[in-house]
């Protein structure tokens, strides 16, 4: 899953929306949370697009799979 998002996060130009629907398809029809490197890597992906709004979704979803932030969330 960490590879997916990755490449997305890597992509040019970024195509942060099917990231944010591959999330959401994965915690409601696989009922899977994301691990901390996939959020991570979605983070990335937010910020190298300037998506605010976009952002703030992804930092709700370490809330939501119980991850604390740490110091390279606070950077991003």
């Amino acid at each position: 899953m960490e590879q997916v998002f990755c490449q997305i996060a890597e992509q040019d130009p970024i195509n942060l929306q099917l990231g944010l629907d591959l999330l959401q398809a994965i915690k409601k029809e696989i009922g899977l949370l994301p691990s901390r490197q996939s959020l991570d890597f979605l983070l990335s992906a937010c910020v190298n697009a300037k998506d605010l709004q976009a952002c703030y979704l992804i930092w709700k979803e370490y809330k939501i799979a119980g991850l604390p932030y740490n110091i390279l969330s606070y950077v991003r």
